[in-house]
């Protein structure tokens, strides 16, 4: 199984009696290359004996795979069916313990809100560009020297450089209210550090997601008790998941 996602292609193999492997490279627009490298894979998990067939998925599949029969289960559009399959999947994971209603939150390249009831789907209209793209662009620039699964093992003295409101009132120290930004990189000077950097930024992408939650729960229509949060971007930069939790008040599971 293969989705070809804006910045990655996801792949998920198994053998009949083996168990599932997970793993990811960048997509592009060589579509040489990437059947190379999916048929690379394909001959290390099954053999070059067995027949390649794919499952695909995604808004940025190849045209044309010459190497593979391709199944692909997109019947009307694109975009909704990709909802529709990620809703399946947590449904599907969750197995007895999903919510008959909740939010989910697909944090790719960019940031789309999914409502679910009771299997089906309603989108959000709207969504952010405040996601996995937005993150890998700005670090390469301000921070290419920082490993982003690292950057939750640095020293605690190491935050993110934003000007957050307890930094101007005092008093807020220690409350949810004071550890809200006034200004993202408000804190920033020449010689700061790469790594306050790489979290100033995972932190602007957890606030903006934070945001968009509480904005979309005051909506008619969109109320909800439970959110899911799926996307490789949670991977990526483990300590987006920290930044989330904080404001949201609650744990990831």
């Amino acid at each position: 199984g293969v989705d070809f996602g804006t910045t990655l292609v996801k792949v998920a193999t198994k053998t009949q009696d083996g168990p599932w492997k997970f793993l990811s490279f960048p997509n592009s627009d060589n579509s040489v290359a990437i059947e190379t490298r999916l048929l690379q894979i394909h001959h290390e998990t099954h053999g070059a004996h067995m027949h390649p067939l794919l499952c695909a998925t995604g808004i940025r599949k190849p045209k044309k795979l010459s190497l593979f029969s391709v199944a692909t289960p997109t019947l009307r559009d694109a975009i909704l069916d990709e909802f529709k399959l990620q809703s399946d999947g947590v449904r599907t994971l969750l197995g007895d313990a999903t919510p008959r209603r909740f939010l989910l939150v697909l944090v790719g390249t960019g940031v789309s809100y999914v409502l679910v009831r009771d299997g089906v789907i309603v989108p959000f209209p709207i969504g952010s560009g405040f996601g996995g793209g937005f993150i890998q662009k700005l670090a390469a620039t301000l921070c290419p020297d920082i490993d982003p699964k690292s950057e939750n093992k640095t020293d605690d003295a190491q935050n993110p450089l934003d000007l957050l409101v307890k930094d101007i009132l005092p008093n807020t120290h220690g409350t949810l209210e004071g550890e809200f930004a006034i200004a993202h990189f408000g804190k920033m000077a020449p010689d700061s550090g790469q790594t306050g950097k790489l979290l100033t930024i995972l932190n602007c992408v957890a606030v903006s997601i934070a945001r968009d939650m509480f904005m979309i729960s005051r909506i008619a229509g969109f109320t909800h008790d439970h959110a899911v949060f799926i996307g490789s971007t949670f991977k990526q930069y483990p300590m987006l998941r920290t930044f989330l939790e904080r404001y949201l008040a609650s744990p990831l599971l």
